[in-house]
């Protein structure tokens, strides 16, 4: 019952809203959307993805990204029908039928006209009819797809008229026109309001249009498509924004509202603003075009702060104007109500009320410094903000011609930053917003401290925060320099709720620095924009609901480097698993959404790669994910979408696999151990072959130093042989001498015995120079083997000298060793120069060295 009253009470706002107030409107033109001009019909899928039947084929738009499928003969869908129970969409064109589904490559085309075996130039409206079955409708039949035949109907002929066509859902009905733009009528009351191109459309042809499952309405037109926001919380105040400008004051005064912009200043009776407002019922004040700046109510008149001065408003006209060389604000002062304080562009100034009206008096001496901000504290004293020079405290003598008590105030005194610290009126005292929140004078300690009561609303330190609470305090606004646009007002089941994410749209186009706010009724504020103003419904903030978006969907999955899909996909929930993906392509981004077609979206999405993350990325706006280069195994995407405005999460996720490369399968695994075991084979014969070599050349080195001693001993034998030659030949001339000098004949043969006995022990056998040349041969390569086979002709004693001569041996070494004179010596080596063919220049020894 209760849910039910609120139902109704929503219902009935959303009349008064709808009737006294514009629809803010979304464009998407061709630029943004990449389809042709015209858009012919228009359906959503339960996943909540919007579907346009356009020009150039079916566009998709998932409230984030746009897509354009074509028909088979690339011809304009003109109608569309979505059918829920087989999630396909119907579409039909010039000579086409068919539907789309999900494919592998995206939302692929199935034409069955051909198979119906019938023709048909244009389809314009495709549909269910009572007993279920699809129809399609020319502009004169209709035809049934029925199981056991098609069936043709004729329809009944359309009466000329200039609406083109009517949508409707629980709130409201739409009638589109040819030339006159959209017609919307509440279904609580029947009041209605006209859009066309003056107030938001961006043409006046309106061919198509579809309510979506968050209230709002989408237009085709015949060039471009709109979304009429009917289910936001913001209104505009005016149609044509053009026409007013900026706004930068409102003020309520003598039962009008009074706006002024950057255009001038316009009026309208609020009575008529709570009704039904256009843009023809706000009246210009004349007189006053150009910049205002600001408004004061006093008493029966109302203060303008212009471009040229400040203007006395009374009964919607100009009773005098104050020349002055512009005028930012004026502030009543307690001690005397007949003295204003202003300021105008470049020093402060006091106006004074005589004769009933106000004149200026004076400008204020002592300060030197202009600004658009100041307040009045409780003990008369003006606190002043300047953007270079910081902040300001003074008095005003009791003439009001003069500063005193003048002084700055910054770090030293409790404030964050020496600028930046500008006061405001809150409740019955003053705050002061600062770089780092919102800050509070404290007298009895004369510093400045945080404001706690509101700062702590917020999860972050907010920069150049200004606020605006309605009279009844059910309301506060907050913007800020750093991106905030919040609100704080009870929600429909009576919990006070911070909403920082409604307001979003906003922030970038308010005057930053130059807020304006006003209450028009309970619930209803109207915050100074580009556009003018916008209203912010509260009792629409409070009743919204999770029903307004759609389902988190996993659209695709790409892989990166050429960017193939590999999964395509338009359905909710968990997407189908035991997906394969070959090795090479293991670098994959997730496309997903949830749709959401707000000003601003606020959706964030977390994601993890169960099998590769330890746990859910942080919260972001982007709407894919990337990982490149996954290892091969099997893995599980999911993605969190998370609204926080609403508070509520939906998640989706898809298994699959990234195949084992060819040279991780079980079959190389085994390939990999044989070649394994060969090798450690392979190498274990190595290692044994090295050592056995190893120990083949340790030996053959042992045999050739063996070798060696026996060629050194063998040429010491010769040489000690040589010795015992010479020996003899000594006894022998002893023996000469002595038979010349008539020795007897025993002691000759004394000596002889002795000689023979010296000859026996010290016989040279024949083998001594074949154990020579053996042992050489072992040391030096086959020597004098090459060196016989080459040259034949070579004696004994030239083998023996060139042996010699290789041990780099000189010819009075070779001298004694061949029994010769060095003359002799040096004969054979001439001999031995010609047996081997030397030219002279030629070195016999290099020659023997190098052979």
């Amino acid at each position: 019952m209760k849910k039910t009253s609120l139902t109704i009470v929503f219902l009935l706002l959303c009349a008064i809203n709808l009737q006294a107030f514009y629809p803010r409107v979304k464009h998407y033109p061709r630029q943004v959307h990449g389809g042709g001009t015209q858009t012919w019909a228009i359906t959503q899928s339960k996943e909540g993805i919007i579907y346009f039947a356009n020009n150039d084929g079916l566009l998709e738009y998932d409230g984030n990204r746009w897509s354009l499928y074509s028909l088979r003969n690339y011809t304009s869908v003109r109608s569309l029908y979505y059918d829920e129970d087989k999630n396909k969409i119907w579409a039909g064109g010039t000579n086409e039928l068919g539907w789309f589904s999900p494919g592998t490559d995206g939302m692929q085309y199935h034409p069955i006209l051909d198979s119906l075996g019938i023709t048909v130039s244009e389809i314009w409206k495709i549909g269910r009819d009572g007993n279920g079955y699809i129809y399609f409708e020319d502009k004169s039949d209709r035809y049934i797809l029925a199981p056991e035949a098609v069936r043709k109907e004729a329809l009944s002929p359309e009466i000329g008229s200039n609406i083109r066509l009517s949508a409707e859902n629980d709130r409201y009905k739409v009638e589109g026109t040819d030339s006159e733009g959209a017609f919307i009528t509440s279904l609580a009351d029947g009041n209605s309001i006209h859009l066309d191109i003056s107030n938001g459309l961006q043409n006046n042809t309106v061919l198509s249009a579809c309510f979506d499952s968050s209230g709002d309405l989408w237009l085709g037109l015949d060039s471009g498509i709109d979304c009429v926001r009917l289910g936001s919380p913001i209104f505009r105040m005016f149609g044509n924004p053009l026409k007013f400008g900026t706004g930068y004051a409102a003020e309520e005064f003598e039962e009008d509202i009074y706006i002024g912009t950057n255009t001038g200043l316009f009026h309208v009776p609020a009575s008529k603003l709570a009704v039904s407002v256009e843009d023809k019922d706000f009246e210009q004040v004349a007189g006053i075009s150009g910049q205002v700046w600001s408004l004061l109510k006093i008493d029966d008149e109302l203060l303008c702060c212009h471009d040229r001065g400040v203007f006395v408003i009374k009964s919607g006209r100009v009773r005098y104007h104050i020349p002055l060389q512009g005028a930012w604000k004026l502030e009543r002062l307690q001690e005397d109500p007949s003295i204003l304080l202003g300021c105008s562009y470049s020093e402060p100034f006091i106006l004074e009320r005589k004769g009933g009206r106000w004149h200026f008096a004076r400008t204020l001496q002592g300060l030197g410094l202009a600004s658009k901000t100041f307040e009045q504290d409780y003990d008369g004293s003006i606190w002043f903000a300047h953007h270079v020079q910081g902040l300001y405290r003074f008095h005003i003598d009791q003439d009001y011609g003069k500063v005193v008590e003048l002084r700055h105030y910054g770090t030293e005194d409790g404030f964050p930053s020496e600028n930046n610290n500008y006061p405001f009126r809150y409740r019955n005292g003053l705050l002061f917003t600062t770089e780092e929140g919102f800050y509070q004078f404290d007298e009895s300690s004369g510093k400045a401290r945080p404001f706690d009561e509101i700062n702590s609303l917020f999860d972050r330190s907010i920069h150049y925060v200004n606020m605006y609470e309605t009279p009844d305090r059910m309301i506060r606004l907050f913007s800020s320099g750093d991106n905030l646009q919040a609100i704080e007002y009870n929600s429909a089941d009576g919990r006070r709720v911070l909403d920082s994410f409604s307001l979003k749209s906003l922030q970038r186009s308010r005057p930053l620095g130059f807020e304006c706010y006003i209450a028009l009724a309970p619930g209803l504020v109207a915050v100074n924009d580009e556009n003018g103003f916008s209203i912010i419904s509260v009792d629409r903030l409070s009743m919204q609901n999770g029903d307004q978006t759609g389902k988190l969907i996993i659209k695709d999955i790409t892989n990166i480097p050429d960017g193939r899909t590999l999964y395509f996909s338009r359905t909710g929930g968990d997407a189908s698993s035991g997906r394969k993906f070959k090795h090479n392509e293991n670098s994959l981004r997730f496309s997903f959404a949830l749709p959401d077609y707000s000003d601003d979206a606020v959706v964030n999405y977390s994601c993890w790669m169960e099998g590769f993350d330890k746990s859910y990325t942080p919260p972001s706006t982007a709407d894919y994910k990337e990982y490149p280069r996954l290892p091969h195994g099997k893995y599980t995407f999911h993605v969190k979408a998370v609204n926080p405005l609403l508070g509520h999460t939906q998640e989706s996720k898809i298994s699959f696999r990234i195949a084992t490369p060819w040279y991780a399968s079980i079959l190389a695994k085994l390939i990999y151990i044989a070649l394994f075991i060969c090798i450690l084979y392979a190498l274990q014969e190595w290692i044994r072959s090295y050592y056995r070599r190893k120990a083949e050349k340790a030996q053959m080195r042992h045999e050739i130093e063996r070798k060696a001693e026996d060629l050194a001993g063998s040429t010491m034998n010769v040489m000690r042989k040589n010795e015992l030659l010479g020996q003899i030949e000594s006894e022998v001339d002893k023996s000469i001498e002595g038979i010349k000098n008539g020795e007897d004949r025993d002691q000759q043969l004394k000596r002889l015995r002795k000689l023979t006995q010296l000859i026996e022990s010290n016989i040279v056998h024949d083998d001594d120079w074949k154990t020579f040349q053996n042992n050489f041969d072992v040391v030096y390569s086959d020597f004098l083997k090459r060196l016989g086979n080459k040259y034949p002709k070579l004696s004994m004693s030239d083998k023996k000298i060139c042996a010699y001569l290789r041990m780099d041996l000189s010819s009075k070494a070779i001298a004694p060793l061949m029994g010769m004179s060095v003359h002799s010596v040096e004969t054979s080596r001439y001999r031995l120069r010609k047996k081997l063919e030397l030219n002279k220049e030629d070195n016999l020894t290099d020659f023997l060295q190098k052979f």
